[in-house]
């Protein structure tokens, strides 16, 4: 009785040290990982929001770029776009393009589109954090200065997992102290005025 207990306290033991072993490798090498990452997204593939007819994507492809022209296009083009969804009444206008400014003068279609996105009201930009060198410090690259006072800004940085895939984004963001919200949040705040409001009611409370 009392080998037979040995026995069985022997192979006990041999698990939990086994398993300790395994934990600190996956720790290492991150075995586990790769389940972890496949389990979360047969959940999200399960779990997706019913889709909904009130957004619109405007997506420039090969077809715009053989109809319009090549890229870049004149910012003039992209203010027009900008006054026909004013006059469509779009609740808001989130134009994911880098209006940068890359040290270039400002020309008369910087101003016509500056002028558009004052007159919708509702327009978004990117912003992001970048570095000009592969070892220099990260910078915000924001809009051109003609730009900045007239719309919305929200940043689109991109996360990556371990695996290179795109699961999860950062709600707010910070920049030396600053806080930039995403741009998907910008959008949705300024087309539900009503969520931003009960938002700084929490905040306040």
């Amino acid at each position: 009785m009392a080998i037979a207990k040995l026995a069985f306290d022997r192979s006990l033991l041999l698990l939990a040290v086994l398993l300790i072993l395994l934990v600190n490798i996956n720790l290492d090498y991150r075995w586990s990982r790769a389940a972890d990452y496949f389990i979360y997204d047969q959940l999200m593939q399960q779990s997706g929001l019913p889709e909904t007819d009130d957004i619109a994507i405007i997506e420039i492809d090969d077809q715009s770029l053989s109809l319009i022209g090549e890229w870049p296009w004149d910012r003039a083009f992209h203010a027009e776009l900008i006054n026909i969804l004013t006059q469509a009444n779009a609740r808001v206008v989130a134009y994911n393009l880098a209006f940068g400014s890359g040290n270039v003068p400002l020309t008369s279609s910087d101003y016509v589109l500056a002028e558009a996105i004052r007159h919708n009201g509702r327009v978004v930009l990117p912003v992001y954090f970048d570095r000009v060198f592969n070892a220099g410090p990260l910078e915000l690259v924001l809009p051109h200065a003609a730009l900045i006072d007239e719309a919305e800004l929200g940043h689109v940085n991109v996360y990556l997992d371990g695996d290179g895939v795109y699961r999860q984004l950062r709600v707010n963001d910070l920049f030396q102290q600053q806080r930039w919200p995403h741009f998907s949040l910008k959008a949705f705040n300024l087309a539900n005025p009503e969520n931003q409001k009960r938002m700084s009611r929490k905040k306040i409370c």
